[in-house]
This record gives structure tokens, C-alpha cells and sequence, in this order.
């Protein structure tokens, strides 16, 4: 903050700033200098001057929302008219002093939005100018009297929660938090002396806020969640990169821990009127394999509040998805082992159905967040075609070397290809970054396992890009003759339980087709038949509101009801499986299992000629091939093309195929090949 004399405008403009250049291949960047004014209704006033990022001064990096770029108003820059947009306007009298000027970096003056070059430039400096930054100030704009109430309870309720250690709270805390007294007695969830206090404090404060549905702010704190403004793509970098940030509604600022502090109190309020979720938290998640290992949520590295919230909230209530999210994501950039994990294929995969203005800015959008993008040699290009930077940035992220632990790099990356794609340009194995928000990936569906699926362990091959064509190497483990149907949505296009019955079924019989055509199949899918009779009945309970349910009885329990005169069996059968309608309906397993049928809403069962049955994308066709590639983790669906002798394919999508999973296909003894991949 420097001290300024307020100067009075003069009453004409001396014609439009021009911008003069700034050497690409220097370190410098333009900062704003934002005049004072005695009154807020007095023009905007600013001066702008070069410096480099070496000799920086005391500034502000400044993160808002643009707003509509059609509706625009000038300012003045030492008495030349600079247009820029209403809603950034707005901002700059709210951060306008009365008697002393402020040094801001606003991205919307500071770079020349008209020269492409420049913003080439000026994109990779984003992460050093947010990180140099003295402070960042994010602009939740003006708000109304319920967002001003909301900001106001979370600088109350966010000082009380610091003081208790909710800023970072990890899945563990979460868990311990909102744990029954029946759990903790019988040492399911077992407590330090740090975690209890923190406990008791958290239930005192939920005590105090009364009734959930005659909570005050909660209306305010709704419309805070839901602004635009967390839902902008460029936020994450711009709320996670800082060392300090600020978060600004109307004239009420709060740093970001007591921010975080708050938010997190408030979900956790939200969640302790779930009747059902602490049950849900305390108990093991259940995962998509019928034989895997269960392991309770991975809580080293924080996923924290968001993670949790993604496995178990219903949909209907993820108020605090976006506003969450960016505070997780700066908690990661902040520690050690949480940047380990931002690399650019986690990010690209992690923040795929975030919002951004320029579908380009899917890629530029998380650049500076990556800590491999150097690595990776991508440079962003304005001018460059859309296909053409979708193409580019695949083509770095597959070919980077990465260790069988990274899920998403490497290959694995093809896992985000979905058709039909937007951009029908593309090579097939590239992403339609701009149609990723509904995709469920596999690596997701199985998060936690205690050991990953892995189809190729511990094998590596080069693979090698010339023009728009892939050159990878794999197994080709065999070919697919029958397709299962879809997962049926209701009339309002949500694809709930019931809706899964169809391709449950076909599962079921591929799986009995499979027992009948080769006896390895049978070792192989006898336990996920078997688990598959269980989904189909559960799949047919929605449907069932009296009579019979159709639950399956162990021979235990049919032997018993032989037992039965026949005027009372009818009634001992049917009160038996009501008893394990109820239980299982009601069940921890029950619950976790729902969740975790995600992927099968987005996929399709098959069979293949050798009897292998699993789950692939849904534009998969009989004549498609199971492969395994070298590095991935599940094996991929290629489609053939007519004119074989060149070996060239169409990737169609990523699959989870019972019995090569876990490296079998590298054993079965077929010969590998090269696949050329368009």
C-alpha cells in the first residue's frame, strides 16, 4: 500500500490505452496501481506499470469471476479509456481505499487480452505471480443480506472451530467425528485423546446451532456454496496456489483458514442430520470386485472432507461439492505428499467436470498446478486448434514414464475416452476433455482396494506417437460376441436401482454361458455369479412393496422351512425373506454397495468367444477385441479395423474383465503384437 495523493479526473479522455509490448522471453509481468478515491462513486482510476518478477513489489493477486465479457464499461488509465468488464468493476471499488493506492495483479488488465503471444507468455508465469503474491484476495462479489449473514457466521463459528482443529480435517477425523457411541464402545472407531477432544468440542457446537431446519444462515450459506464463483474452473489454481488468501464478499473479508474452518463445521452439521451416515462411516467401504480385499478410506494424504463426501453424501445434498473442493485442492498444494499427486493426468482426470468459459482452458486452466507440466515440454498456444492441444497434451501425459502406482498417468490416461466425442477430430485414444463431467473411471470405482487392479504388472514398453497415430504393445486376449443392455433411467433420466435389473440379468447369464465354455471360466466367475444372483435381487426390490420379495435363502435356511406344516410355510417363507429384505435394505453393506454401482449405470456387460465375462464401455460392438496393453492397469476395448494386415484400431474405451485383472493375460501364452492406434 503506498501513500497517494487522490487525484481529481478530468472531465474528457485523451483516447484509448494502448498497450506496449512485453518480451516474451522475459520474466516480467504488468502490475495495476488502483488509485484512491474519497467517494465509491467516483470513476475508476489506475495507472499500470512493467516489473520483473525478480524485483517484485508489496502486491495483490486478485481472483473474481469475469462475468458477462458483453457487458463492459471503461476506467481510466492516466486519463485513456481501458474497457474492462462491469462485474470487475464492481470489485475494484470494493478494493478501492479512500487515502492510500493498492498494488493488484488482475488478469484481465494486466495481461493484454488482445495479443495472443502475450498471453502464451504470461499463462506458465500464473503460478509464480499467485505464489509471490503478498496476498490473494478472492471476490465473492457484492452480495445479498443472506450471503453477508453467511459470511458473518463463518467468521464466528470458523474462530471457535480453528481453535479445535477443524481447518484440515482428514477422512480419519471425519470418521471419528461423526461416530455412533455404539462404535467407539465397541472399538470399531477407537479414539486418541486429540480426536476425542476434537470430537466433543464439534458435537457442543452442533448442540449449540439448534434444529438443522430452523438454522438461520443456512439459507445464506447455500447461496455461498453455490456461487459461480467456486464453480470456475481457473479458481483452483487461484484459491490453491497462494500463501495467503483472503475471501471477500461486500465489504466482509475472511482469510481462508477460518473460512475452511467454518465450511467444514457446516458440512459436518449437514451430515449429523443424515440418519444414516455415521452408521455409514464408521463401517469399511465395500468395493466393485467380488473377491477383492475391503479397506477402510486411504487417509495419509487428506482427501479430507471432499473425498468422504464424494463416497457417501447423496447426491441431493452435496451443497458444499465446489467450495470444498477448492479448499482440499489448496490444502493438497500446500503439503509435501499432497503435491506428489498433482501431476497433470491426475489433474486433467480429477477436475474434468469443472467449469471453464474456453474449452481450451481445460488444459491451460491447470498448468500452473501441475508439478510435472516442465516435464511434460507443453507449451500453451492460443491460436492452436482445440483437437490439436487435446492431442498434444494426451501424447505427453501417455508417453511420460510413470510407475505402476501412478493409476492415471501413462496409459492409463486413455481411461477418460468416451464417445461420442464433441470434437469428432479427435484421434480415438485422445479425451473430449469438454464431455468428461458424467465419465466414471474404473481407477475411481476402486479406490478402496487394499491392492489395485494391476492387468499388466511390472510391464513396460515404449510407446511411440508419429503424427495422430499411437504405437503401444499388449496382448490381444480375445474377441467379443455378446453385448448386455444398458442400465434403463426412469422418466426423469435418473438411472436409480431399480434400472439396473436388465444388464444385472444379462451379467448373470453371461456368467452361467461362460461355466459351459471353458473350465477356467468357471473357477473364475463362480463367485461373481454368485454375487450377481445377490445384485439382481437387490435390484428388484425398489419394485417390491409387498408380498414375497424375491431374496435368495441359504440351503440352511430352506432346509429349516422343510421343516414347516405347509399352512404356516407360505407364512415362514415370506416373513423370513421380509426379515432379509429389511436387514439388507437398511445394511452398511447395502448402502456402500449402492454407491459404488456408479460405474455400472455408465457401462454395459460382455461375453467373449473364451467365455470371459466384464463390464465395457457402452458403444462397444460384437468383433470388438480384449486387450491387455503393457502399463495399464484394465484392460482396453479395441475396435479392428476392416484392413487387418496393417493391425490399425479404434480405441473404444477401458473395461473391467473377470480373470485378467491381475496380470493373468501376460500367462495365458498369447503371443503379443504391436497396435497401431488412430
Amino acid at each position: 500500500m503506498l501513500p497517494t495523493l487522490r487525484r481529481n479526473l478530468p472531465p474528457f479522455s485523451m483516447g484509448t490505452f494502448q498497450y506496449t509490448s512485453i518480451p516474451v522471453d522475459e520474466n516480467q509481468i504488468r502490475i495495476l496501481r488502483l488509485l484512491p478515491a474519497a467517494h465509491s462513486s467516483e470513476p475508476i482510476s489506475i495507472e499500470i506499470f512493467k516489473t520483473s518478477l525478480d524485483n517484485l513489489p508489496e502486491f495483490i493477486a486478485f481472483s473474481y469471476q469475469w462475468g458477462n465479457p458483453e457487458l463492459r464499461t471503461k476506467i481510466m488509465v492516466r486519463n485513456q479509456d481501458l474497457s474492462i468488464t462491469v462485474s470487475l468493476e464492481t470489485a475494484l471499488k470494493y478494493m478501492r481505499r479512500p487515502n492510500v493506492s493498492e498494488l493488484i495483479w488482475i488478469d484481465q488488465i494486466c495481461i493484454n487480452q488482445g495479443d495472443g503471444a502475450e498471453k502464451n507468455a504470461q499463462l506458465p508465469l500464473m503460478e509464480k505471480i499467485y505464489a509471490l503474491s503478498t496476498q490473494t484476495v478472492g471476490w465473492l462479489g457484492e452480495g445479498t443480506s443472506q450471503l453477508m449473514e453467511a459470511m458473518r457466521y463463518l467468521r464466528e463459528i470458523g474462530v471457535r472451530t480453528l481453535e479445535i482443529g477443524l481447518k484440515d480435517v482428514t477422512a480419519s477425523d471425519f470418521q471419528a467425528i461423526l461416530a455412533d457411541e455404539s462404535d467407539l464402545a465397541s472399538g470399531i472407531v477407537v479414539l486418541d485423546d486429540a480426536t476425542r477432544a476434537m470430537r466433543d468440542g464439534v458435537h457442543r457446537l452442533i448442540i449449540e446451532q439448534g434444529d438443522f431446519f430452523a438454522f438461520k444462515p443456512h439459507d445464506g450459506l447455500v447461496q455461498l456454496c453455490q456461487l459461480q464463483y467456486f464453480k470456475r474452473g481457473w479458481i483452483h489454481q487461484e484459491v490453491a496456489i497462494p500463501k495467503k488468501l483472503m475471501l471477500k464478499c461486500g465489504d466482509i473479508s475472511l482469510d481462508s483458514d477460518t473460512f475452511a474452518a467454518g465450511i467444514n463445521f457446516y458440512l459436518i452439521f449437514i451430515l449429523a442430520w443424515i440418519p444414516w451416515m455415521p452408521r455409514l462411516l464408521s463401517n469399511p467401504l465395500y468395493s466393485l470386485g467380488p473377491s477383492r480385499e475391503q479397506k477402510r478410506p486411504h487417509t495419509s494424504v487428506p482427501p479430507q472432507v471432499f473425498e468422504v463426501m464424494n463416497m457417501v453424501m447423496p447426491r441431493g445434498a452435496r451443497i458444499t461439492d465446489n467450495v470444498i473442493k477448492a479448499l482440499v485442492l489448496r490444502t493438497w498444494y500446500h503439503s509435501v505428499e499432497g503435491r506428489r499427486h498433482l501431476t497433470m493426468a491426475q489433474l486433467l482426470h480429477k477436475y474434468r467436470a469443472t467449469e471453464f468459459t474456453k474449452q481450451v482452458d481445460r488444459v491451460h486452466g491447470v498448468l500452473g498446478l501441475a508439478t510435472d507440466w516442465e516435464e511434460l515440454g507443453f507449451k500453451p498456444n492460443m491460436s492452436r486448434l482445440l483437437e490439436d492441444t487435446y492431442t498434444d497434451i494426451t501424447k505427453r501425459v501417455i508417453q511420460k514414464p510413470v510407475s505402476d502406482a501412478e493409476k492415471m498417468g501413462g496409459i492409463n490416461f486413455m481411461s477418460l475416452v468416451s464417445f461420442p466425442k464433441s470434437i469428432t477430430e479427435l484421434p480415438s485414444w485422445v479425451p473430449d476433455f469438454s464431455r468428461l463431467k458424467e465419465i466414471n473411471t474404473l481407477s475411481e470405482a476402486t479406490t478402496t482396494l487394499t491392492t489395485p487392479f494391476h492387468a499388466s504388472p511390472g510391464i513396460k514398453h515404449p510407446i511411440s506417437n508419429k503424427a495422430r497415430i499411437l504405437l503401444c504393445c499388449g496382448i490381444p486376449v480375445d474377441e467379443i460376441t455378446h453385448i448386455g443392455r444398458m442400465w434403463e433411467a426412469d422418466h426423469e433420466g435418473e438411472k436409480k436401482l431399480a434400472g439396473g435389473l436388465k444388464p444385472f440379468t444379462d451379467m448373470k447369464n453371461f456368467c452361467h454361458t461362460s461355466r459351459s465354455i471353458v473350465q477356467r471360466a468357471t473357477e473364475l466367475s463362480l463367485k461373481g455369479y454368485q454375487e450377481l444372483s445377490y445384485m439382481v435381487s437387490w435390484s428388484s426390490q425398489e419394485r417390491v412393496y409387498s408380498g414375497n420379495p424375491p431374496v435368495p435363502l441359504t440351503p440352511a435356511e430352506e432346509e429349516r422351512l422343510s421343516r414347516v406344516a405347509p399352512p404356516d410355510k407360505i407364512l415362514a417363507e415370506m416373513q423370513l425373506k421380509r426379515d432379509k429384505f429389511d436387514k439388507c435394505g437398511s445394511s452398511v453393506e447395502r448402502n456402500n454397495y449402492d454407491i459404488h454401482l456408479d460405474m455400472f449405470r455408465l457401462m454395459r456387460p460382455f461375453l467373449t468367444r473364451k467365455g470371459f465375462v466384464g463390464l465395457g464401455p457402452p458403444s462397444m460392438e460384437p468383433g470388438d477385441l480384449v486387450c491387455v496393453l503393457y502399463g495399464a492397469s484394465f484392460p482396453f476395448v479395441l475396435r479392428p479395423h476392416e484392413n487387418g494386415a496393417e493391425r490399425k484400431y479404434s480405441l473404444v474405451g477401458e473395461s473391467y474383465c473377470h480373470g485378467i485383472m491381475d496380470g493373468e493375460a501376460l500367462q495365458m501364452g498369447i503371443q503379443n503384437q504391436e497396435f497401431l492406434l488412430t
